[in-house]
């Protein structure tokens, strides 16, 4: 993980069914690392946040949308 990557779409969507899959209560581990920003223009897919709200996990949606706003 980077922090340069939190909000993409990619994220939002890898989050949303880990969310999902907990909610049918499935067992699962999740072992991530934060390494450093690296400069290039990955984690740059944020247009979908522009939106009023969406519909795949609202939840997930408002919390993205608003860490990246700060």
């Amino acid at each position: 993980m980077k922090n340069q990557y939190v909000g993409d779409i990619g994220d939002y969507g890898k989050y949303a069914l880990l969310r999902t899959l907990i909610a049918k209560e499935y067992s699962m581990g999740v072992n991530w690392y934060l390494t450093p920003d690296d400069g290039n223009t990955d984690g740059k897919y944020t247009d979908y946040l522009k939106k009023e709200n969406d519909s795949l996990d609202e939840e997930l949606f408002e919390r993205i949308a608003t860490y990246r706003r700060q």
